[in-house]
C-alpha cells in the first residue's frame, strides 16, 4: 500500500493495480480490501488467480510465484512495480545463502521494477501512517511452516544479535550492485 500510495501521489502518473489471488483466506481478504480501495480512489484493478494444481516437485511458495508471474506476463507491455523492501531482501539473501546460492533480489528484470529494495519495512509503515494509507498485515507471515517465515521469525532475530547492522550491510550491497549494474537510482 505504501508503494501504491507513493506511485499515485503524482496525479500525472496512470497507475493500475495488479492483484494475484493465491486461493487463501488472507488473499481473499486482501483482494476485497484492494478492490474497495481502488473503487474509492478511481484506480483500475486487475486480478488473477491460481489456475493449476501444485506439481509434486515444487514447493507451495515456488508454485505460487510461478503462477503469479504467469499472470503478470499478461501485462508485459507495461512496467510492473513491486513493493519489495529491504526486509524482503535480507530474508531472501539469508535464504539463498543458506541454500548455497547467494542472491540479491534484482532492482529490475524485464518490465519488473522494485524501487524500494533499500527501504526498510518500518519506513514504509511510517509512510502509510503519515499519509493515512490503510494496509493489511498478512497473518500467514507468522506461519513458520514456510521457510522464509522461519528465516524472518526465528533466524533473523538471532542474526541481528550477532550483527545488528545486517540491514545496513545488505542495503550497501543493494546500492552498490544496482547503481553499478543498472545505473538506476535507488529510492531511499
Amino acid at each position: 500500500m505504501a508503494a501504491l500510495s507513493f506511485l499515485t501521489s503524482n496525479p500525472q502518473r496512470k497507475v493500475e493495480v495488479l492483484f494475484f489471488d493465491h486461493g487463501t483466506d488472507t488473499s481473499k481478504a486482501a483482494k476485497y480490501f484492494l478492490i474497495d480501495f481502488c473503487i474509492q480512489n478511481a484506480i483500475t484493478f486487475h486480478s488473477g488467480k491460481i489456475s493449476a494444481l501444485k506439481p509434486r516437485r515444487k514447493s507451495l511458495e515456488e508454485h505460487w510465484r510461478d503462477e503469479r508471474y504467469k499472470f503478470f506476463e499478461e501485462f508485459s507491455d507495461k512496467p510492473i512495480v513491486f513493493g519489495h523492501h529491504l526486509d524482503d531482501v535480507v530474508e531472501n539473501y539469508v535464504f539463498t545463502m543458506i541454500n548455497g546460492n547467494e542472491f540479491l533480489i534484482p532492482y529490475k528484470r524485464d518490465n519488473y521494477l522494485r524501487p524500494f529494495l533499500a527501504t526498510p519495512k518500518n519506513k514504509l509503515i511510517e509512510w502509510c501512517k503519515n499519509k493515512n494509507v490503510p494496509w493489511l498485515e498478512d497473518c500467514s507471515n507468522e506461519d513458520n511452516t514456510f521457510s522464509r517465515n522461519r528465516i524472518r521469525n526465528i533466524l533473523l532475530p538471532e542474526i541481528k544479535k550477532i550483527n545488528p547492522g545486517i540491514q545496513k550491510v545488505v542495503a550497501k550491497k543493494i546500492i552498490n550492485a544496482y547503481n553499478e549494474l543498472s545505473r538506476f537510482p535507488v529510492i531511499l
